[in-house]
């Protein structure tokens, strides 16, 4: 299994274990951004 890490973790972190794997998903968003988060989840 390949292992990817990234040093400049400024996102938000969630960790979720299922069974015996772990899951690490790290978030980021752009500050520059005009459009809000519930723009972008009705957009999705």
């Amino acid at each position: 299994m390949h292992e990817n890490k990234n040093e400049q973790n400024t996102g938000t972190k969630t960790i979720k274990k299922i069974g015996k794997a772990t899951y690490e998903v790290v978030v980021h968003f752009n500050e520059n951004a005009t459009e809000t988060m519930q723009d972008k989840l009705k957009r999705i």
